[in-house]
């Protein structure tokens, strides 16, 4: 009989990895209750629609606000634009036509805008600490938001 394979332990950037997308999974849950898991572009949603948390500004080029629900939007699938139906369709979606959907958030939200645009300027070093305090108040909000 075969040994059983251990597992590796993971490296430190595979756990910071891992809590950054824990951090991020806390984010979009927090940013669709305070939605009301609605569409923020056609105020429908659950339980009609599926409801998804799209980033303004990408995670990948501002990986500090990835764990931000300001820097999310609640939208439906539909407008989310991530499916083929939605690309052969012409639809409006945040990822078909970015443009014109960054344009319609600038518009509904000038100040969050502004806001979340002055902190893209801004740097943060990401390390384990950041995203374990990150989790942590992340925590924090979700326990004010079933507070209420």
């Amino acid at each position: 009989m075969a040994k059983p394979k251990k597992k590796k332990p993971k490296t430190p950037q595979q756990l910071k990895e891992t809590m950054r997308k824990r951090a991020v999974a806390m984010a979009k849950e927090i940013n669709k209750i305070l939605a009301g898991y609605l569409c923020e572009y056609c105020h429908t949603g659950k339980p009609f629609k599926r409801v998804e948390s799209h980033h303004i500004f990408n995670e990948g080029h501002h990986i500090s606000m990835s764990a931000d629900p300001d820097n999310m939007i609640c939208l439906c699938s539909l407008h989310h634009g991530n499916g083929r139906f939605v690309a052969r369709s012409g639809t409006f979606g945040f990822h078909r036509t970015p443009a014109e959907a960054m344009e319609w958030f600038k518009e509904k939200h000038p100040e969050r805008y502004q806001s979340l645009k002055e902190r893209t300027w801004k740097s943060e070093t990401c390390t384990i600490e950041y995203w374990k305090e990150k989790i942590v108040e992340l925590s924090e909000i979700i326990k004010n938001i079933n507070k209420t």
